[in-house]
Protein backbone atom coordinates (compact mmCIF):
# COMPACT_ATOMS: atom_id res chain seq x y z
CA UNK A 1 0.00 0.00 0.00
CA UNK A 2 2.89 1.98 0.64
CA UNK A 3 4.06 2.14 -3.07
CA UNK A 4 0.60 3.43 -4.12
CA UNK A 5 0.86 6.26 -2.06
CA UNK A 6 3.31 7.50 -4.42
CA UNK A 7 2.91 5.28 -7.64
CA UNK A 8 -0.80 6.70 -8.03
CA UNK A 9 -0.59 10.43 -7.31
CA UNK A 10 2.50 11.04 -9.56
CA UNK A 11 0.51 9.07 -12.25
CA UNK A 12 -2.56 11.70 -11.48
CA UNK A 13 0.04 14.44 -11.85
CA UNK A 14 1.74 13.23 -15.02
CA UNK A 15 -1.54 12.32 -16.62
CA UNK A 16 -2.75 15.91 -16.35
CA UNK A 17 1.21 17.76 -17.06
CA UNK A 18 0.97 15.48 -20.39
CA UNK A 19 -2.82 17.49 -21.29
CA UNK A 20 -2.02 20.08 -23.89
CA UNK A 21 -3.27 23.40 -21.70
CA UNK A 22 -5.90 24.25 -24.02
CA UNK A 23 -7.63 21.06 -24.13
CA UNK A 24 -7.44 21.23 -20.12
CA UNK A 25 -8.67 24.33 -20.14
CA UNK A 26 -11.76 23.27 -22.29
CA UNK A 27 -12.28 20.57 -19.84
CA UNK A 28 -12.42 22.66 -17.32
CA UNK A 29 -15.09 24.97 -18.74
CA UNK A 30 -17.27 22.17 -19.77
CA UNK A 31 -16.93 20.83 -15.98
CA UNK A 32 -18.05 24.41 -14.24
CA UNK A 33 -20.78 23.87 -16.85
CA UNK A 34 -22.11 20.72 -15.60
CA UNK A 35 -21.47 21.81 -12.17
CA UNK A 36 -24.33 24.11 -11.77
CA UNK A 37 -27.04 21.70 -13.75
CA UNK A 38 -29.69 20.53 -11.38
CA UNK A 39 -29.83 16.86 -9.94
CA UNK A 40 -31.74 14.30 -11.56
CA UNK A 41 -34.33 13.19 -8.54
CA UNK A 42 -35.28 10.06 -10.15
CA UNK A 43 -31.40 9.08 -10.67
CA UNK A 44 -31.56 9.28 -7.12
CA UNK A 45 -33.90 7.63 -5.91
CA UNK A 46 -32.73 4.59 -8.22
CA UNK A 47 -29.30 4.71 -6.67
CA UNK A 48 -31.26 4.59 -2.73
CA UNK A 49 -33.51 1.82 -3.79
CA UNK A 50 -30.60 -0.21 -5.45
CA UNK A 51 -28.26 0.20 -2.25
CA UNK A 52 -31.13 -0.55 0.57
CA UNK A 53 -32.37 -3.84 -2.15
CA UNK A 54 -28.46 -4.84 -1.71
CA UNK A 55 -28.93 -4.20 1.73
CA UNK A 56 -31.91 -6.31 2.76
CA UNK A 57 -30.83 -9.15 0.19
CA UNK A 58 -27.33 -9.52 2.26
CA UNK A 59 -29.34 -9.60 5.80
CA UNK A 60 -31.51 -12.22 4.30
CA UNK A 61 -28.37 -13.81 2.90
CA UNK A 62 -26.63 -13.81 6.50
CA UNK A 63 -29.51 -14.78 8.38
CA UNK A 64 -30.57 -17.79 6.32
CA UNK A 65 -26.90 -18.85 6.46
CA UNK A 66 -26.63 -18.52 10.20
CA UNK A 67 -29.67 -20.71 10.49
CA UNK A 68 -28.13 -23.08 8.61
CA UNK A 69 -25.22 -23.76 10.35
Amino acid sequence: YRDDLLIVPLGIVLAVKLIPPPLMAELRDRAAEMAGRPMSRAGLVFVVTAWVAIAVVGVFVVLRWRRLH
